[in-house]
């Protein structure tokens, strides 16, 4: 096990080395690449605005509002995007897709059930209705 002095040492280093690549002289960001598995940045009250990374190995951006809540997401399941706007209680409101070439874009309503479903396809548009409780009451 190594000593807290040795990882201390360590850990220092690696902060120079990002330092290093990341900020000029005048602690202003320049170029080059860095690679991070997750980054979150921050607005002048420190309060978190956007958060990238990667969960279940599938990227992943969150867009948060000036209280700290999740109010936008945009990432990938595999080879399908998806952005998803939510609402103050980060429960999904409206879902873009894109899934086996096929175009969605769904409601949901403030108990996070799909309400509407649009779908287009190379056969045409598919429209689905649905109540609370997630009955079909319409399906053209």
């Amino acid at each position: 096990m190594k000593s807290m002095e040795d990882r201390v040492n360590e850990l220092e280093e690696k902060i120079k080395f990002l330092t290093d690549r990341l900020v000029d002289a005048e602690g202003n960001l320049c170029g080059g690449t860095a690679r991070f598995s997750r980054l979150e940045i921050g607005d002048s009250n420190d309060r978190m605005r956007i958060r990238m990374g990667t969960q279940n190995n599938n990227p992943k951006i969150e867009i948060f509002d000036e209280l700290g809540i999740k109010r936008l997401g945009i990432e990938t399941m595999g080879n399908a995007p998806i952005l998803t706007m939510l609402d103050v209680e980060e429960k999904i409101r409206v879902a873009l897709t894109i899934l086996n070439n096929v175009a969605g874009f769904a409601l949901y309503d403030e108990t996070g059930k799909c309400r509407v479903h649009f779908s287009v396809t190379g056969d045409g548009q598919v429209t689905t209705t649905m109540d609370s409780k997630g009955k079909v009451l319409l399906k053209k």
